[in-house]
C-alpha cells in the first residue's frame, strides 16, 4: 500500500517519509532495506517504531500526509495533522464517516 502512492510522490520530485505499521516488522525492515539501497535518506526514508513513533510522526508539519491504516488510528492521525493544518489523504473507513 505504500509503493503505489510513493511512485507518484517521487515522480513529481517530492521527498517522502514512510512510517510502516509496527505490526509488520519483517515487511517494514525489508521496505527500509530496499528503499535505502536505491534512494538517499533525504529523498525517501523509512521510520520504524511503535505507537509512540506513529503519534510523533503524525504531528510533524508535513506538506501532506497519506494514511493507509485502520479507521480507529485514522482519527488520531487526522487530529494530530490538524494541529499543523496538514492535509490528509486516507483510505480508511473513518475518513468516510
Amino acid at each position: 500500500m505504500s509503493f503505489t502512492p510513493l511512485a507518484g510522490i517521487v515522480a513529481v520530485g517530492n521527498r517522502c517519509m514512510i512510517k510502516p505499521s509496527e505490526f509488520t516488522p519483517a515487511s517494514s525492515a525489508l521496505m527500509a532495506r530496499m528503499i535505502a539501497s536505491a534512494f538517499d535518506a533525504s529523498e525517501i526514508s523509512v521510520v520504524s517504531g511503535g505507537a509512540d513513533t506513529g503519534r510523533a510522526f503524525a504531528k510533524l508539519p508535513f506538506d501532506h500526509l497519506l494514511f493507509t491504516g485502520g479507521g480507529s488510528v485514522a482519527r488520531h492521525v487526522m487530529r494530530a495533522a490538524a494541529d499543523n493544518l496538514v492535509p490528509v489523504t486516507s483510505n480508511s473507513a473513518a475518513s468516510a464517516q
